[in-house]
């Protein structure tokens, strides 16, 4: 099996960016669970919203447990306000 590169950015959803990024926000409905921090954070690219799903792990292996990104998700907002499923950055590999 070969990997393909990718055609897009997996974060915002395109080549190109014209637009902007909120800051960063604790999941609403679960902002930790068994030590993995959620992370949401709101895109909007020419026009389109989505939200960015970053989840975080302290990695116990290093000095001071840093946390680390080990995976980030995005749910997909039609125009009207519609959400779809969650995609995994591994969908875009």
């Amino acid at each position: 099996m070969q990997a393909t590169p990718l055609q897009a950015d997996p974060i915002y959803g395109a080549q190109d960016f014209d637009g902007g990024v909120s800051v960063p926000q604790p999941d609403p409905e679960q902002p930790m669970f068994r030590g993995m921090i959620t992370i949401n954070v709101e895109i909007e690219n020419f026009g389109r919203t989505h939200t960015a799903v970053f989840r975080l792990r302290p990695d116990t292996g290093r000095p001071g447990a840093p946390l680390r990104i080990f995976c980030v998700e995005q749910l997909r907002r039609a125009t009207h306000g519609a959400m779809s499923a969650p995609r995994s950055i591994d969908d875009f590999a």
